[in-house]
């Protein structure tokens, strides 16, 4: 559960929670090396004048932010001048976890970032499993992937290695009857291109001691995305004409793909043995799982339209759409369900993935919802852990699809008052307010666009665009009315519909014909304050250029006793409520009644310490 938390107490002691959680780090110097001969032959770099960089990132964080970088030289004595070369002594990442990175040129056309062969992922490899420093000498690799040989496809044969055992004792494998082959860029995605064989000499010894010859191997070139040396080539395995392997994302996957991958090398590798799926060999169980989804959001939005369908798909499913109902009956009527038996090993993964009535997937979730079993996010897909149980009927967690919490948006369209203080009020550009002659506008702020839609337009400093009419006014709809009149206090009212966002980025304007002056400049200026209400919300008072960014919520505080009782007030929202404990170390919080979405509370004095927290589910 995701929440935002303050704590007090009634005799105003405040308390802090510290949790530290030791983690096992590797210790790798991983040594880069990017060969720029391509960009100076064709003039885009230049060697003494532009750097080289290799920019690290977590591949398992929303956004993927960047956790390192090192900058790369060349040799101008050296054979190939081009070579530029960086090591960095990698104490962040954890031993045989995955490593992704890019190629980086400040100033470079376009982002500076390299656009590499294998469709713009991130380049990617698994770092040393080991205890101690180890070493990581990356291959040569090419930026952009632009070799000098362009279009000449390098094929340095590649060896494909597969354990089937616990697909076998599933029953979604027979070796008499059926086939599994390595599938991916190498052969362009096309089927049965390398189909793989048993090797009977290869003997596994698995989690109980027993003794299997299920390995399938098979040697092909590897040509990649693009020929490329040192290029990143995707694949997976796959029973042939069949189900694509899951593989865990934390055994492989490139950016956003789900698969695994290899470098793409003139000379001749073999891949280490992987087990399907990653499916170690393992009881097996079948369960009846119930999923459930959370719709609201879309539903108040407009993006899930009246009569649209929600679909569910899965690995367990070969990613076909199994329709999801709801309940018209429910208290909740946004959330939509499907059940599937599944069956699968102890402890394996299963990935799926929810579809709006468009047939778009939800936008790579990556929050995780307790239960048991808990739903993980995955970067891409979401996925659950087979628990140790059989012929069960186990309920998942309702996830909110693309992870878009119900109580960050409105539930219900809510008129909203904004007032703001135009006295000595100075534009940037100098631009001094006159009430006889300018008019005062909210900015940025955009509610006209279509259901589904909303979103902040694009600040304007002029009244005047060209539409279908002929000249228009840009923000008519947003000018402000002198109250009371006389005064330099300006409001208006806007009617926000449900589906927006409770957080409020906006600017407030004065001008005339000739131009509009705007209060501040720079990102993370604008005046930042929160729907704290539904149906009617009256915002605090703004004051021109004085930028108040609101928290979401906080600010907790207690008053004085008055009898019987200590006034406590908040900044709220809806979905946001007051907590109570009587330990910081033993026992629960429980809810305090009637603060759902409020933001003050009047509670009864005890004997003993009161302890009080907010809290906004996720």
């Amino acid at each position: 559960m995701k929440t935002k938390t303050a704590v007090y107490s009634s005799m105003f002691c405040a308390g802090l929670l510290v949790g530290a959680v030791q983690l096992a780090y590797a210790d790798t110097l991983i040594t880069f090396q990017c060969d720029m001969t391509y960009q100076v032959q064709s003039g885009t770099f230049t060697n003494g004048v532009q750097t080289v960089q290799a920019k690290a990132f977590d591949p398992f964080l929303a956004g993927h932010p960047q956790i390192f970088q090192v900058q790369l030289t060349n040799n101008p004595a050296a054979a190939n001048t081009n070579l530029y070369i960086g090591t960095y002594d990698d104490t962040i990442s954890t031993n045989g976890s995955q490593l992704q990175w890019k190629y980086f040129v400040p100033n470079f056309p376009s982002s500076g970032y390299e656009t590499t062969a294998n469709n713009n992922d991130n380049r990617t490899t698994l770092l040393p499993a080991g205890s101690g420093q180890q070493s990581l000498f990356l291959p040569v690799e090419w930026f952009n992937d632009a070799g000098p040989s362009a279009g000449v496809v390098v094929a340095g044969n590649c060896t494909f290695q597969v354990d089937m055992a616990q697909q076998i004792q599933l029953g979604v494998f027979n070796p008499n009857t059926m086939t599994v082959e390595a599938i991916g860029q190498f052969v362009g995605w096309a089927d049965s291109a390398a189909i793989l064989t048993n090797d009977p000499t290869i003997l596994r010894t698995n989690q109980f001691n027993l003794v299997t010859s299920n390995v399938y191997v098979g040697t092909f070139p590897n040509a990649g995305a693009a020929g490329s040396p040192g290029s990143v080539g995707e694949f997976k395995y796959r029973i042939t004409g069949g189900l694509y392997e899951s593989v865990s994302k934390l055994n492989g996957i490139a950016q956003n793909n789900e698969n695994r991958f290899c470098f793409v090398l003139s000379n001749a590798q073999t891949l280490p043995i992987v087990l399907f799926s990653d499916a170690p060999y393992a009881p097996i169980g079948t369960n009846t799982f119930t999923f459930a989804v959370d719709m609201s959001v879309q539903t108040w939005n407009g993006t899930l339209a009246a009569g649209q369908q929600v679909y569910l798909q899965g690995d367990f499913n070969n990613w076909s759409s199994q329709l999801c109902t709801n309940n018209p009956s429910a208290a909740n009527t946004n959330i939509y369900y499907a059940t599937a038996i599944i069956t699968n090993g102890y402890g394996a993964t299963t990935q799926f993935k929810f579809l709006n009535g468009a047939g778009n997937y939800e936008n790579n979730p990556v929050h995780t919802y307790p239960g048991n079993p808990s739903v993980l996010g995955g970067n891409q897909n979401r996925q659950f852990v087979m628990p140790n149980v059989s012929t069960s009927s186990l309920p998942l967690p309702v996830v909110r699809y693309s992870d878009l919490s119900s109580n960050t948006v409105l539930p219900v369209p809510t008129m909203v008052t904004f007032t703001v203080n135009m006295t000595n009020a100075v534009g940037t550009d100098s631009s001094v307010f006159n009430p006889s002659l300018d008019s005062v506008y909210l900015n940025g702020l955009d509610t006209t666009n279509s259901l589904g839609n909303y979103a902040f337009d694009a600040w304007t400093n002029s009244l005047i665009v060209t539409g279908p009419g002929g000249y228009t006014n840009a923000l008519g709809n947003f000018q402000m009315q002198n109250n009371p009149l006389g005064s330099e206090i300006y409001t208006i009212t806007v009617p926000i519909p449900a589906g927006y966002p409770l957080q409020l980025s906006y600017q407030y304007t004065f001008g005339n014909n000739s131009g509009l002056a705007i209060e501040a400049l720079g990102v993370g200026t604008n005046h930042i304050r929160y729907i704290r209400s539904t149906g009617t919300c009256v915002l605090p008072q703004d004051t021109f250029g004085s930028m108040v960014q609101e928290p979401s919520l906080g600010n907790l505080a207690i008053g004085p006793k008055s009898g019987g009782n200590v006034p406590i007030t908040w900044l709220g929202l809806p979905g946001v409520n007051l907590q109570t404990a009587t330990s910081l170390t033993t026992g629960g919080w429980l809810d305090v009644s009637g603060t759902y979405g409020q933001s003050s509370a009047n509670y009864p004095v005890g004997s003993s310490a009161s302890y009080f927290r907010l809290i906004q589910p996720f």
